[in-house]
């Protein structure tokens, strides 16, 4: 497969910030591909063009965030449309074998068809989240115009894929149920980080004396984030716990209403907001975390999710506290705690009960990163990543 090219495309966050999307590009570009990338412009990712790593990436302009049902059909116009005028120059000036289209949405096989139509070109749909499981954990109805769209369009990304790549096993089921794929186009690969060079304990952070909880990643809707702050209200107001602080580690659309919750519930002195991270800052703060929370509520969409953010939890031997759902009390098992189902003043409790419990903290944290080690290393879903590939190149 050396020398064969590929173009990804992901509309939903820039390279090489999507760490999943930067992963893949990279081990393909190792492997002997020769790789470009089209992602939107965002803050901190503003150039046109840039080569890194000898991957060629090509971002787009991108409207803001939707937020309602005419917002999002611009959003994705907008996208879709320079997404195909980027990819019609990449061919043009590069050219490729593959295109790797990645969701959200599940419009981008519609640029991929193009050129499968017109110029015998492979397609490798990378299933990352279920669109329809979205939409209703966004507080829209199941069944609704909206949702049988997504639906529909879901169903023809599979169709179209000559291969497909799902983050999880319970993705790899929709692939085949709804989707109707044949297993042996499916693989999963999984969005687990790369076994980093470094060691955490070359990095320590200077203690207070306060217990750290914390939280990392992406703050949207259906990131349960604002509710953490009922948790700590709860530990800090009820139970007399001021020997606290909660950081939460990210950003996103919801940063602002979070803000603006802490500041209202007058839990500012409890709360440290790091913004983005990354090297040493990411390091040192996650090493400064006694406990870490995942705030995903119990729904149809958060039960096949594979949060990034508990495989690095599990690598930096933490223990975690979250509602219990099928992935993640398998991608968890034996490192966490679990609350009943999306009853954050139970997940302050569960919060509470480690605080006290150094021993028990030590021993979930252990577990997970053992775990960690033995079952989502990356050079397991590099091995998929590449089997997809081989099966896409395969079809005739």
């Amino acid at each position: 497969m050396k020398g064969k090219k590929i173009l990804i495309i992901v509309e939903n966050l820039p390279v090489p910030l999507d760490r999943r999307v930067w992963q893949e590009a990279q081990s393909l570009q190792a492997a002997g591909y020769r790789v470009s990338v089209i992602c939107p412009r965002m803050k901190g990712y503003v150039k046109g063009y840039e080569c890194i790593d000898g991957i060629h990436v090509y971002r787009h302009p991108m409207p803001k965030e939707a937020r309602g049902i005419a917002q999002y059909l611009i959003e994705y116009s907008a996208a879709l449309f320079w997404e195909f005028i980027y990819s019609l120059y990449v061919f043009m000036r590069r050219g490729f074998d593959v295109i790797q289209a990645c969701n959200p949405p599940d419009l981008i096989f519609l640029v991929a068809f193009v050129f499968k139509i017109f110029a015998g070109r492979r397609f490798v749909f990378d299933h990352h989240d279920g669109n329809p499981e979205i939409w209703v954990a966004k507080g829209h109805r199941k069944g609704d115009a909206f949702y049988r769209a997504l639906i529909f369009f879901e169903r023809l990304s599979f169709r179209v894929a000559d291969a497909v790549m799902t983050v999880n096993e319970p993705y790899r089921r929709i692939s085949i149920r709804r989707g109707s794929v044949s297993p042996d186009r499916t693989f999963v690969v999984r969005n687990s980080p790369k076994i980093p060079s470094f060691d955490p304990a070359d990095y320590p952070c200077p203690s207070d004396g306060r217990v750290v909880l914390g939280y990392l990643g992406v703050m949207g809707s259906q990131d349960g984030v604002e509710n953490l702050l009922y948790s700590l209200d709860h530990i800090v107001r009820k139970r007399g716990r001021t020997d606290v602080l909660l950081k939460l580690m990210g950003t996103g659309p919801e940063l602002e209403s979070i803000r603006k919750k802490s500041a209202e519930l007058g839990l500012d002195a409890y709360v440290h907001f790091t913004g983005w991270i990354s090297g040493e800052d990411y390091i040192r703060h996650m090493n400064s975390c006694d406990i870490c929370l995942n705030a995903d509520d119990v729904s149809e969409y958060n039960n096949y999710c594979s949060p990034n953010k508990v495989y690095e939890y599990m690598f930096f031997s933490k223990p975690i506290v979250q509602f219990k759902m099928e992935e993640n009390s398998f991608q968890a098992e034996g490192a966490c705690v679990f609350a009943n189902d999306n009853d954050y003043l139970d997940l302050a409790e569960k919060v509470l009960l480690l605080m006290n419990d150094p021993g028990l903290r030590d021993s979930l944290g252990k577990a997970g990163k053992k775990r960690f080690h033995q079952m989502f290393t990356w050079e397991r879903s590099e091995a998929e990543l590449f089997k997809a590939y081989a099966r896409a190149l395969a079809v005739k």
